[in-house]
């Protein structure tokens, strides 16, 4: 028997394979939108969509409000179907910029250790901030919003007021 036929066979397989293995997962739809409380564009809130079926997609708003939906942490958007959304914003941020001399390399062991140190009581205290509450903290529910397939439609304004 010649081996050209085999291999033929063995590429052809492999590609079967390979086209059967990619790209699963459902269809996804951009959707996202903008939060405002009070008229105000709302920086830094967890925005959820939950599914009946216990599915979800999130996002979280930007300096200007507005947010973009990953599915299950997928991303591209989400799957259609009717949501029940929460909007919450919870401590301030637990991420600052580190001090331009920690950044330098260290000289000496000393000096690493001293860095070290200082890096890990910045840490501390930016946490220790993040879970302090501030005015602005808030979790709303019960609005409900549409995922379609039309894109066009999902671009949803989500007016929080006090």
């Amino acid at each position: 028997m010649k081996p050209f036929p085999w291999k033929c066979l063995a590429v052809l397989a492999l590609v079967l394979v390979a086209a059967g293995c990619s790209g699963g997962g459902p269809r996804l739809y951009k959707a996202g939108g903008t939060v405002k409380r009070n008229n105000k564009p709302v920086e830094g809130a967890q925005v959820t969509f939950a599914y009946d079926n216990g599915n979800f997609a999130n996002g979280h708003t930007d300096a200007e409000g507005k947010f973009q939906l990953t599915y299950q942490n997928l991303p591209g958007g989400t799957v259609p179907g009717k949501c029940t959304v929460t909007v919450s914003k919870m401590g301030r941020s637990a991420t600052e910029p580190t001090p331009e001399v920690l950044k330098a390399p260290p000289k000496s062991a000393e000096e690493q250790k001293a860095k070290m140190l200082a890096r890990q009581k910045l840490m501390a205290d930016a946490t220790k901030r993040a879970a302090e509450t501030s005015p602005d903290d808030f979790t709303k529910t019960g609005f409900t919003f549409e995922i379609t397939t039309d894109e066009t439609k999902n671009n949803f304004n989500i007016e929080i007021k006090d």
